[in-house]
């Protein structure tokens, strides 16, 4: 079999993050809880994701106890990355939840699933929305109406407020474009704040690459009953690059793949097809090479500071070129016991092709900068195969088992 890969990918990241100072007497790189007394007590919060809810806080002191609070049990608590969490009741609600504050100043920015408030001094304001459905001829249109933004002039009145004017008018429903706005606030009054998720990146991006063993088969997609093909089972190796966009900082748990790679094979069909006249039987020996270019989306279910296993879906562009290196039919007249041989090519193979994904894979961390990665992927490529002898044309799908492992930075 051979295999030749020629594939050149460069990458060039500019990446910048900034690390805020700890809160006073409070250790580098550690978690801690607020007593309802008001004391602070360091360990643990053991998490899997850097989660921005939380029902209940699972609590390791330092002396290895372990004790699981809710809201009205503590008064907060604070995690190594910078969030912090202050127990709350929020207007509606009977009982206390934790409310994760993301900016401090004059105002603070609070946050609660998928509700933000803005606390000043004297209240606790909801940053209200409303998403409204019109039918216009039958036509449903979606608006999306931000009632928020006359509580946010009201809240900026003056100098500052009138210069901000058309940041607050333009201002989304998200925690960042909230950031943003209390950000460039607070500059302008020339106030003292502190953004609290700062050193948490929006998201983090590392480079992947993996070498594959791959094993093809294939699935009738037409074919008539008077007709066989028996394709030779082959193992595909490939080798691919790409990009790991993982750790967003409001949806942890999900990541995006983005690749291109190489791969290229040789193998060998014998098809046979018979009519009321002729049999013909024909091989053929080709060999395929193919650049693709893989997408992904993931889910990691489980996860701690050393492993990670994750489940994908997606889609794989291939662009491919297939040549014929040896191929002759073989046709028999059942009338005057004549045979004809033939040199013709049998097999094509689609030039472009897109086909679903799916993957299920682990992340083992083998220092900070450095991990292993361990992917078992499948994929359809619907009729991407066609076999002609004569006028008879059989289809084929292409299923490929894979096995890819591979580093991430």
């Amino acid at each position: 079999m051979k295999f030749l890969v020629s594939l050149s990918f460069s990458f060039l990241v500019i990446f910048a993050s900034s690390y805020q100072k700890c809160q006073a007497q409070q250790p580098v790189n550690q978690d801690y809880i607020i007593t309802l007394s008001g004391e602070v007590e360091y360990g643990q919060i053991l998490r899997s994701f850097d989660q921005s809810n939380y029902k209940v806080v699972k609590f390791q002191s330092r002396s290895g106890d372990r004790k699981d609070f809710a809201p009205h049990e503590i008064n907060g608590f604070g995690l190594d990355n910078g969030r912090i969490f202050r127990s709350m009741k929020l207007p509606g609600m009977r009982t206390n939840v934790f409310v994760q504050q993301l900016f401090s100043g004059t105002f603070s920015l609070l946050s609660y699933q998928d509700d933000i408030y803005i606390e000043t001094e004297v209240e606790l304001i909801y940053m209200y929305k409303i998403l409204e459905e019109n039918n216009f001829a039958g036509r449903v249109v979606t608006n999306y109406r931000k009632p928020f933004v006359d509580d946010l002039l009201v809240l900026f009145a003056g100098n500052c407020g009138n210069t901000l004017k058309k940041s607050i008018e333009k201002t989304y429903y998200s925690e960042q474009s909230f950031l943003d706005l209390l950000i460039k606030y607070h500059k302008c009054e020339n106030l003292p704040y502190t953004v609290h998720i700062e050193s948490i990146p929006r998201l983090r991006l590392s480079p992947t690459l993996s070498v594959g063993g791959n094993m093809m088969g294939t699935l009738i997609s037409d074919r008539s009953d008077n007709r066989t093909d028996v394709f030779e089972q082959q193992f595909l190796p490939s080798i691919q690059m790409g990009l790991r966009f993982y750790q967003f900082r409001i949806i942890p748990k999900f990541s995006f793949d983005l690749g291109v790679g190489k791969s290229e094979f040789s193998s060998m069909v014998r098809a046979r097809y018979e009519n009321p006249n002729q049999l013909f039987t024909g091989t053929e020996k080709y060999s395929i090479s193919s650049t693709f270019f893989p997408f992904s989306l993931n889910y990691s279910f489980q996860r701690n500071r050393n492993f990670e296993s994750f489940v994908g879906l997606g889609i794989i562009h291939r662009i491919s070129t297939i040549e014929s290196e040896f191929s002759i039919m073989d046709s028999k007249s059942k009338a005057i016991n004549s045979t004809v041989l033939t040199e013709v090519r049998l097999t094509s193979y689609k030039e472009r092709i897109t086909s679903p994904t799916f993957k299920l894979g682990t992340h083992i961390r083998h220092s900070k900068k450095l991990g292993f990665i361990v992917e078992l992927q499948t994929s359809l490529l619907p009729s991407s195969y066609s076999v002609r002898i004569e006028n008879n044309i059989a289809k084929y799908s292409e299923v490929i088992n894979s096995l890819l492992i591979g580093i991430r930075y």
